[in-house]
């Protein structure tokens, strides 16, 4: 079952075709966005409303490319254009539009020069 969105989130009559998969497919998009940046996934309090727009972008983006008849099929551009979306708002995620605590002991440290 997905986490981060619900089959009945979706409401897009062109997007029929979408299912359970591609749901758990763009829960595994959002892990790997999570993961790309060190955010720890455990420590994410659900629902996410950040986490279920990538989601759904993601999962719109796969169900428009796999029901798509061809190159010119107009779900290619919608795909494309969910692709888009799920990108910029992956790009925009912070530590802080997910709840999560700020790291502490990552800095480089304090170093005294000098005589003394």
């Amino acid at each position: 079952m997905a986490r981060y969105s619900l089959l009945s989130d979706y409401s897009d009559p062109a997007l029929s075709n979408l299912t359970e998969q591609h749901l758990e497919a763009a829960d595994v998009f959002v892990d790997m966005q999570l993961n790309a940046r060190n955010y720890p996934i455990a420590d994410i309090v659900l629902p996410s409303a950040p986490l279920t727009a990538i989601a759904q972008a993601w999962a719109k983006q796969l169900a428009a490319a796999g029901g798509a008849l061809g190159d010119d099929s107009p779900l290619i551009a919608l795909a494309k254009l969910h692709e888009k979306n799920a990108l910029t708002l992956a790009s925009l995620l912070t530590r802080e539009a997910l709840g999560l605590a700020d790291v502490t002991g990552a800095a480089f440290g304090q170093l005294n020069l000098g005589r003394g």
